[in-house]
């Protein structure tokens, strides 16, 4: 799923974008353990990076791009 840029009057939030709520369920889904160390080390982001995202507050885009990235690398099953 596309993730779009969120529209904000404000220039705190320029380069910034709201997580799809499709992204978000996963990230709570794949999120067994919830402290500082286990969501960076699961996802590469900080806990408060997390709470932003499970909340659907924006964050950067690019940090969204990347966190894709890794939650589809964590749904695929192992090849073995």
């Amino acid at each position: 799923m596309p993730i779009k840029r969120a529209v904000a009057p404000d220039a705190k939030y320029k380069g910034c974008s709201v997580p799809p709520a499709s992204l978000t369920h996963k990230v709570e889904a794949l999120t067994h353990i919830r402290t500082e160390k286990a969501v960076r080390d699961r996802f590469g982001i900080s806990y408060y990076t997390w709470r932003r995202i499970c909340e659907g507050a924006p964050v950067r885009t690019s940090l969204l791009h990347r966190l894709q990235i890794r939650v589809d690398k964590l749904e695929r099953p192992a090849a073995g």
